[in-house]
């Protein structure tokens, strides 16, 4: 699978700032989304080849955002990565 087109959800700005810096580094072309309906419309109009994808976000948090990508069949297949800046031991899985 060739990854060209990166998608990055996270609701704070400073993350974001961050992923996008790598992304573009990796010469990869970087659409983003703060919120989770955001991401759900990106990734259907985008159809990016990977997902960076917070996990705690309001409204709608990356675990639901996953879930209703996965309801279609053309979208369930793009890799998702969990990004979190929660560092507490109870925090890690």
């Amino acid at each position: 699978m060739t990854i060209r087109k990166v998608l990055c959800v996270d609701d704070t700005a400073a993350e974001l700032v961050l992923i996008k810096k790598i992304v573009l580094s990796a010469n990869l072309d970087f659409i983003s989304a703060t919120n989770g309906m955001d991401a759900i419309q990106c990734a259907k109009s985008e159809m990016p080849d990977l997902i960076f994808l917070d996990i705690i976000m309001l409204g709608i948090d990356g675990f639901a955002v996953l879930r209703e990508l996965q309801k279609y069949q053309a979208r369930k297949d793009i890799p998702v990565v969990f990004v979190s800046s929660k560092s507490q031991k109870a925090d890690q899985a």
